[in-house]
């Protein structure tokens, strides 16, 4: 685990990027949405949660394919986009933008050689069936893809002693690196955006919680996030009670934690992000 950093630093960090990827979807006519706890920072504190150390956003397939094709070169040098098409050793099936003046190393995929910046996660959203066990059975094909990647390319589950450690034998029936992650895009693409009866974040955090019905989302309405005014789905209220139940309500102290796992953290020191 990391040594103690200042997380209003790293919040700092992680608005800039934001704010430069707000900008760039104004200018492109790119659909987002604040998802899961970036969406409830902004209905329940104006912003970023006091104690959260990351930025989820979401976008419909057909913009976020035009994102990961046109976003490098307009974005400011200082950011990368990161999926498995730019950097092949990365662990994601989505994408993430980062800051390369800084680093935040996750435990996870800490000795890869990859883009390890302070970053903000950009998901797809895509179509998902209206039967919660189809949505179950999709999310564990994709899981068992998932852990095959990470086993390709890391010693997690040796070190950790992990309980799932059966998948270790997926090497040997997974084809190589590329193969996995194509066929979670597949899969996640198999009901498309708008026209399914629910629209998913098949990559979060809440599982079949993120499968959502369609009309949720809709066009989406901005609300202020810190100085910016960013979209969250139409029906907020409705969206977050699915992920978090009576989400107005605030965790107990002893809850309110970051909860990523990192290995080593230096952050851009704060001229830096008057550029």
């Amino acid at each position: 685990m990391a040594e103690e950093f200042d997380l209003s630093r790293l919040q700092d960090i992680q608005r800039e990027i934001l704010r430069e990827f707000d900008a760039l979807c104004r200018k492109k006519g790119w659909r987002y949405f604040l998802l899961g706890g970036s969406a409830l920072g902004a209905v329940r504190h104006g912003g970023m949660i006091p104690w959260d150390d990351d930025i989820d956003v979401g976008m419909p397939r057909p913009d976020y394919i035009r994102f990961l094709r046109e976003a490098s070169g307009e974005l400011p040098p200082h950011l990368f986009v990161q999926d498995w098409h730019s950097e092949p050793d990365c662990l994601i099936s989505f994408a993430k933008i980062r800051d390369g003046r800084s680093l935040f190393r996750e435990e996870i995929p800490a000795a890869l050689p990859i883009h390890h910046g302070v970053f903000i996660d950009v998901f797809p959203l895509d179509g998902a069936p209206f039967e919660l066990s189809q949505v179950r059975r999709m999310l564990r094909r994709m899981k068992v893809l998932k852990f095959g990647i990470i086993n390709r390319k890391t010693d997690y589950f040796r070190k950790k002693s992990h309980p799932a450690s059966w998948y270790l034998s997926l090497r040997d029936r997974l084809a190589g690196g590329d193969a996995a992650y194509e066929k979670i895009d597949r899969l996640a693409q198999r009901y498309l955006y708008g026209a399914a009866p629910r629209i998913a974040n098949w990559h979060g955090a809440w599982a079949e919680k993120e499968a959502v019905p369609t009309e949720m989302f809709g066009e989406g309405v901005r609300l202020p996030f810190d100085g910016l005014e960013c979209p969250v789905p139409a029906d907020y209220d409705g969206y977050l009670t699915c992920l978090y139940g009576d989400y107005r309500q605030l965790p107990p102290p002893e809850k309110r934690i970051s909860h990523h796992e990192t290995a080593e953290i230096r952050l851009a020191p704060p001229d830096s992000l008057k550029e």
